[in-house]
């Protein structure tokens, strides 16, 4: 194995940015860092086999190896080439892994995949957010954790920055939070759903308007698809969040909890309505040309007409 040879892939550029700067803190001397593209075979031969006067040791990181095919091609031969005194980080958040390069370098170097957190994996989030504020100094409740989560979304860098402006209050309370941290998307889509369901159109049209400054009508959609599933789920399970999270293999009842005052009062038949006008909306975006947004805010409309009948 080419142990001087360090690969860092994946899509959570919170981890990567972080896992560079620990390699560049650890590194008693001056880094080096370039961009591939910008790489010639000179500078190159430089890296791989180039030795130096002034420096017993040098960390080099790439960025984007894949987009030098000189690099990236004979990636094997350059690593052969390789002086022991010099430490090469290759940063490549997507690699072709059907590659035969990517093949290689899984077998003979020292691979850290770094993947986004999944929104599923809620368990996994707040045990890095609760190790996160620790190490900030920062002390919140397990409730106010899961409140940040709620919040911000899964985005660690939105979550570490809230936790810095968090770091300088002697004492964090819920409005802190919520001043601190911007509403995630699938936070907002949840305040539109939960609109609906208390039949104030007034203010669901409020929501969209806002929502359609920033958001995608379909992503918006997909969003409330969730949610009614989950409430639907609710329906048929009496109402059992805790139940029904282990039951649809969800990691944390929290979604279903926040559904459950809405379920109590939604028949069985008006659910199944409720998910029969959410599938004709989706028909309706797929095959013609109207305005999501307005196919979007007639459906809730009749959602919350159904529901407060």
């Amino acid at each position: 194995m080419v142990q001087v040879i360090i690969l860092l892939c994946g899509d959570n550029d919170y981890e990567l940015t972080k896992k560079v700067a620990q390699f560049k803190a650890d590194f008693s001397g001056e880094s080096e860092r370039y961009d591939a593209a910008d790489l010639t075979k000179e500078r190159l031969a430089d890296i791989f086999a180039g030795q130096t006067l002034f420096t017993m040791k040098r960390l080099v990181i790439i960025d984007f190896p894949s987009a030098n095919s000189d690099l990236w091609q004979n990636l094997p031969a350059w690593a052969e080439r390789l002086s022991d005194d010099t430490d090469v980080v290759l940063v490549e958040p997507k690699p072709d892994k059907r590659t035969s390069t990517y093949k290689w370098l899984k077998k003979n170097v020292t691979l850290h995949e770094l993947a986004s957190f999944d929104e599923r994996d809620t368990r996994t989030i707040l045990s890095w957010l609760e190790a996160h504020t620790k190490s900030q100094g920062v002390s919140l409740t397990p409730q106010q954790l899961r409140r940040l989560v709620d919040r911000a979304g899964i985005d660690q860098w939105e979550l570490a920055h809230a936790i810095d402006k968090l770091a300088l209050v002697e004492t964090v309370t819920d409005q802190w939070i919520d001043d601190v941290t911007q509403a995630s998307p699938s936070e907002n889509v949840f305040a539109l759903f939960e609109t609906t369901l208390n039949g104030d159109t007034a203010r669901l049209h409020e929501i969209i308007t806002t929502l359609r400054l920033t958001e995608d009508p379909y992503r918006v959609l997909g969003l409330i698809n969730t949610q009614a599933l989950q409430l639907v789920a609710l329906v048929y399970g009496d109402g059992n969040a805790a139940k029904v999270a282990s039951d649809t293999g969800a990691s944390s009842p929290y979604p279903f909890q926040k559904l459950a005052s809405h379920a109590a009062r939604l028949s069985t038949a008006s659910s199944r309505s409720m998910i029969d006008m959410l599938a004709e909306s989706d028909i309706r975006l797929k095959s013609s040309d109207a305005d999501p947004w307005l196919v979007l805010e007639s459906t809730l409309v009749r959602m919350a007409s159904l529901v407060n009948d």
